[in-house]
Parts: structure tokens; C-alpha cells; sequence
């Protein structure tokens, strides 16, 4: 498998409606992955929303702040907030994630 291309700017936009849309979510967990990132930042907050999602936990900024903080000592709030404000709209996200995805070789 080999990645569409790095865009620190489409994986700030995924994650932020991860974070304030769990339909987002739900609608596209099962294509998208922490490898789908290469900011190893990113891939760490991935995996913070992924936990909460899988335990029925909101997965807002603050949230993944709160658990981010115990598990990986991850970004600050105001980062967090700032992808969040990224995140424009469902449509933006779905474009977005298909610059994350990988395609076969």
C-alpha cells in the first residue's frame, strides 16, 4: 500500500471532525487508520479518538485533551481547539479523508 500524500493540512481537517461529528465516525472508521497519518502527533490523537469512540466516550477536544494528557502526554488544549476550528464542514472532511487513504501499489 502506498499513501496519496502527506498534507499536515487534510489530516488537521480528518481529525477535527472526528472530533466534533461522531457520525463522521461512524461513517468512516472502518477505511481510515492511524497509519492513514504521517504526523506522528496526528497518529497519537487518532488513536486517543479511536479509544473513546470504542468506549461510547465523546471524543471532543477536550476529551481527547483530558486523555491524551494520561496516556501518550499528548497536545495541549489550544492545539486540540485548533484543529477542531479546522474542521469546516462534513464535505471538506470527506475530501479531505481521501487524501489520507491509501490505494493500492
Amino acid at each position: 500500500m502506498t499513501s496519496k500524500g502527506f498534507s499536515y493540512k487534510h489530516e488537521r481537517i480528518v481529525l477535527g471532525q472526528l472530533m466534533i461529528d461522531r457520525t463522521f465516525w461512524n461513517k468512516y472508521s472502518e477505511a481510515l487508520q492511524a497509519v492513514n497519518f504521517e504526523s506522528v502527533d496526528h497518529k497519537k490523537i487518532y488513536a486517543v479518538i479511536e479509544s473513546l469512540y470504542k468506549h461510547n466516550r465523546s471524543a471532543d477536544a477536550l476529551s481527547v485533551s483530558d486523555k491524551s494528557k494520561y496516556e501518550i502526554h499528548g497536545p495541549e488544549l489550544s492545539y486540540l481547539v485548533s484543529i477542531v476550528e479546522a474542521a469546516r464542514s462534513p464535505e471538506v472532511a470527506k475530501e479531505a479523508l481521501g487524501n489520507l487513504l491509501t490505494v493500492p501499489a
